[in-house]
C-alpha cells in the first residue's frame, strides 16, 4: 500500500488512515500501537471549516467552498473517480475544495478530463506554539504530525513503514 502524502519516513509515527491519533507498526504481522506524540495547543482563530493553514498547504481545510480563484464551479470528487473510500483522510465531500495530494493549496476539478484549479479558500492565521515537527493537532487526529518520534505510548519501538509494505509513493499528503 502506498501513501505518498503520509510522510512515511523511516519508522516515525504517523496517522495515514484517519485513526484516533498518530500510530506505528510494532510487529511485521500488522500489529500497531498509538504513539507518544504530544498534542499541539489548539489555536484561537483556527477553524478548518472556514480556512486552511499555510503550513499544512490547506490539507486541513474541511469547509464548503466550492469555487476556484477564477470563479469556476468545482465538480464533485466522484465525477473524477476520487472517493472518500480511496482517500478517507481527505474529506472528499460533494464538490468542496480540498488538498488531498500535498499540492500548493486547496484545489478542485473543473473538468471531467482532470483539469483542476486552486480554490479561493482563506488562509488561517498561523498559530504560535504550533509546529508539526513537534506535535500533532487534536482536531486533525495528528495527521499533520511530521516529527521523528518513533516509540509508542507503551514504549515499544516502531518498525519502518516499508517493513509492512507501506511506502510514500502513493500518499504524498501524509508528510
Amino acid at each position: 500500500v502506498d501513501y505518498p502524502w503520509a510522510g512515511l519516513d523511516e519508522n516515525y509515527c504517523r496517522n495515514l488512515d484517519g485513526d484516533f491519533r498518530a500510530w506505528c507498526f510494532t510487529s511485521e504481522d500488522g500489529g500497531f500501537e498509538y504513539c507518544d506524540v504530544p498534542l499541539c495547543t489548539e489555536c484561537s482563530g483556527y477553524d478548518p471549516q472556514t480556512c486552511g493553514c499555510t503550513s499544512l498547504r490547506q490539507q486541513d481545510y474541511r469547509g464548503t467552498i466550492n469555487t476556484t480563484l477564477s470563479g469556476k464551479a468545482c465538480l464533485r470528487w466522484d465525477d473524477n473517480s476520487y472517493t472518500s473510500v480511496d482517500y478517507p483522510w481527505a474529506g472528499l465531500d460533494e464538490n468542496y475544495c480540498r488538498n488531498l495530494d500535498g499540492d500548493f493549496r486547496a484545489w478542485c476539478f473543473t473538468s471531467e478530463d482532470g483539469g483542476f484549479e486552486y480554490c479561493d479558500v482563506p488562509l488561517c492565521t498561523e498559530c504560535s506554539g504550533y509546529d508539526p515537527q513537534t506535535c500533532g493537532c487534536t482536531s486533525l487526529r495528528q495527521q499533520d504530525y511530521r516529527g521523528t518520534i518513533n516509540t509508542t505510548l507503551s514504549g515499544k519501538a516502531c518498525l519502518r513503514w516499508d517493513d509492512n509494505s507501506y511506502t510514500s509513493v502513493d500518499y504524498p499528503w501524509a508528510g
